[in-house]
């Protein structure tokens, strides 16, 4: 099936805006407000309270506003003066009066790397809250305070690997229990991957199993080892499966994900038909493995990152990490040369060097790095942005005694997935038959790949076309539409991978001028 991705639209978001004007104080939007969802753990462990959230509270003089552990939900603020602006939506932040400088800092890294650190947005003075933190705003005096216990702290597990093994499959089943759902409209979306295949087999392992799951086959040149493997899955389990195809227009998903991601993730656009048929189904909740391969498969970790973490080479180990996409041909040939003078590579090392030093008591500072900035900034925008619609997304990879467990295994443990493996072929034996991989997986033909993604460039000119009037300061323009027009003229398209950066610096100064 191919839902009808312009179903999904970014909708009226809460916000609460507040005022100091002389002695009066001027409020709008929503006097309170609960987003995601808590957890009682009774883990006694003095944190805050467990599950993904951000929540405000205003009583006439006073506005109170706190978050979950990791501060994954996205809530966006922008302070000016004595007044302060709030909401989930960066671009309703915007739209009431938020800031709109350019942080040509935060933009260095974004375009190097794929995402924000720590709490940068594409705006100067309009931030994302931090992690466990109270914001508190009285009569014109913005205060902003983080728990720094519930910062996890280094503390190596001394344990043999088939210790480890156990105490893994034993805290992520604790996880699961605290997460059952209380509803009959569960879909679990299933990739062929470790994550996912946990979940389903715990739930299901526990007598909860959801009502059905469903996988997205990705756009050309993606194959179907995932739709394959999971389906596999499903019906080992007994579970219902969908297969939902990626819409026709890349263009329309990528420009649905720049929207619903608030104009701060690389491209997801592969999974807005996931979230269309999330919303079409009304279902209400849902699982993400959210953060499993980072904490328990070294997905970022190698042992010359590890080394340069080690003896403290942060610049080296900065260099690397924005290397490792070759981004920096591209930026210097599409990016206005006035935007590269400020968004400069420099600047870029100088802000991702002071980030690692943060992480370096980890067992894995590589792991803590990526989790904190990647996962926290860009991929937990997937959950709690391009999925909305759904009332509770658990994420059971963040429960806290599990995730202070795995940040501190030894990453010679979690390397090539070995760990993740072992958890699953051991406690749950009657599915280990069940590959990870698909090597015959078929793909598109080059045929209708190239129709595929020629579409995307026609539809990219008509956006450029209509849009001509407005002068870029971050992309040229030009030079943009000679990349499209190339490709669309090509017997042979290839994968127009340019198109979502480009689109990206485009509408974050459409997002100003609006």
């Amino acid at each position: 099936m191919t839902p009808n991705i312009e179903s999904l639209t970014d909708g009226e978001r809460p916000f609460i805006a507040v005022d100091m004007k002389g002695s009066s104080i001027v409020q709008s939007g929503a006097p309170r407000c609960a987003l995601g969802h808590k957890i009682n753990s009774n883990s006694g462990s003095g944190l805050p309270e467990d599950g993904i959230f951000a929540e405000w509270g205003w009583d006439g003089e006073n506005l109170t506003v706190r978050n979950d552990r990791y501060g994954i939900y996205p809530l966006f603020y922008a302070a000016k003066g004595r007044s302060l602006i709030l909401s989930p939506s960066i671009t309703k932040v915007l739209e009431l009066g938020g800031a709109a400088e350019l942080d040509y800092g935060a933009l260095s890294v974004y375009f190097r790397l794929g995402f924000f650190l720590s709490d940068d947005t594409p705006f100067r003075d309009l931030k994302i809250l931090p992690p466990s933190s109270r914001l508190t705003w009285c009569r014109g005096k913005l205060t902003l305070q983080t728990d720094e216990r519930a910062r996890p702290t280094p503390k190596p597990v001394s344990m043999e690997f088939d210790q480890i093994v156990d105490r893994y499959a034993e805290l992520f089943s604790q996880a699961i229990s605290r997460r059952l759902p209380n509803t009959n409209n569960v879909v679990l979306p299933l990739s062929g991957g470790r994550d996912s295949r946990h979940i389903l087999l715990e739930l299901s392992a526990q007598g909860c199993p959801p009502t059905r799951t469903v996988t997205v086959h990705g756009q050309p040149s993606i194959d179907d080892e995932d739709t394959r493997l999971a389906s596999w899955v499903a019906e080992a389990v007994n579970i219902p499966h969908d297969r939902v195809s990626y819409p026709a227009s890349h263009f329309a998903a990528t420009m649905k994900d720049i929207t619903l991601t608030e104009l701060c993730s690389s491209s997801h656009a592969w999974l807005i038909p996931l979230a269309a048929y999330l919303a079409s189904k009304q279902v209400s909740c849902t699982y993400d493995g959210l953060a499993g391969d980072i904490l328990s498969s070294g997905l970022r970790t190698t042992e010359e990152k590890l080394r340069l973490a080690r003896t403290g080479k942060m610049i080296e180990l900065a260099k690397r990490l924005l290397d490792e996409n070759n981004r920096e041909p591209f930026i210097q040939s599409c990016f206005q040369d006035s935007f590269n003078k400020r968004a400069t590579r420099d600047l870029a090392i100088a802000k991702v060097s002071e980030e690692l030093k943060r992480h370096l008591g980890f067992a894995d500072p590589i792991s803590s790095f990526f989790f904190w900035n990647l996962t926290r900034r860009g991929i937990a925008l997937l959950p709690f942005g391009i999925h909305r619609s759904v009332a509770t997304v658990y994420c059971p990879f963040l429960d806290h005694d599990l995730f202070d467990f795995l940040v501190n295994v030894d990453p010679s443990y979690t390397s090539g997935k070995r760990l993740h493996d072992a958890v699953i072929h051991r406690y749950y034996p009657e599915y280990r038959n069940i590959p990870f991989e698909y090597h015959a997986a078929k793909k598109p033909s080059e045929h209708v790949q190239s129709r595929f993604y020629r579409r995307s460039a026609v539809e990219a000119i008509w956006y450029l076309l209509k849009n001509q009037k407005y002068q870029s300061c971050i992309v040229k323009k030009g030079r943009f539409l000679a990349m499209l027009c190339r490709d669309a003229m090509r017997k042979k398209s290839p994968k127009i991978w340019y198109l979502h950066p480009l689109i990206h610096g485009l509408e974050i100064e459409r997002a100003i001028m609006r």
